[in-house]
């Protein structure tokens, strides 16, 4: 069963995952003695220890009071059919239509399995291959806007902005800067 993409942590999580966050922040602005590297790489164990700790709980809350029957099944045909259509129509309407359920139907089967609405797993969907696009290839804005539906590069500038929080061009650069080797001088 296909889960959401991402949890809201509850007041006992968060302040757990941000201790653990911090002390490896503080660890990599540390000037390296010799141990840098080891200390880093406990560090960040113990966050990956804690992000899956919260994993366990939400798998094990999800398969307790997990959608089943015809919500389920009406989910897991709409991420297909998303998969294959997100580039050509961005509308719930579009796909209740292919699905041959209605709009309000559809909504719930969302609402229940990713706690979302289903506007919202479109546009997620749509946002994801954008910033694979963005990291992975050199296409132009205006290609990549084509490519996902867009009429125009500044309606996939917006849609972008919105979802990201940041500009298409900057994400690309960003993501870029992260990814270059760093350079020993």
């Amino acid at each position: 069963m296909l889960r959401p993409s991402h949890w809201q942590l509850s007041d006992t999580e968060l302040p757990l995952l941000q201790q653990g966050l911090t002390l490896l922040q503080e660890e990599f602005a540390r000037p390296d003695r010799g141990m840098g590297e080891q200390m880093l790489k406990h560090l960040l164990a113990v966050v990956l220890i804690r992000i899956d700790e919260v994993c366990r709980l939400r798998h094990d809350e999800a398969h307790t009071g997990a959608p089943s029957g015809e919500a389920g099944e009406l989910f897991v045909r709409f991420r297909q059919e998303l998969d294959n259509a997100y580039r050509s129509t961005r509308l719930v309407e579009d796909y209740a239509t292919r699905l041959n359920c209605s709009t309000r139907a559809l909504s719930r089967a969302c609402r229940a399995v990713a706690g979302t609405s289903a506007k919202d797993v479109i546009d997620a969907r749509v946002a994801l291959e954008a910033r694979r696009l963005l990291v992975h290839t050199d296409l132009p804005l205006a290609a990549i806007a084509r490519h996902l539906g867009f009429s125009e590069v500044t309606n996939f500038g917006k849609f972008f902005v919105r979802r990201v929080n940041t500009a298409p061009g900057a994400f690309r650069r960003d993501a870029r800067a992260l990814n270059q080797p760093a350079s020993d001088d």
